[in-house]
């Protein structure tokens, strides 16, 4: 695999978890 696949990858993930806990992201933006 190479960087720019495991970049994306990483990327996407965020994305997803964001997604999944919107409600840690607020609590995050609240502080």
């Amino acid at each position: 695999m190479s960087d720019k696949n495991i970049l994306c990858e990483k990327r996407n993930n965020a994305a997803i978890i964001k997604f999944n806990r919107p409600e840690k992201k607020n609590a995050l933006s609240l502080e």
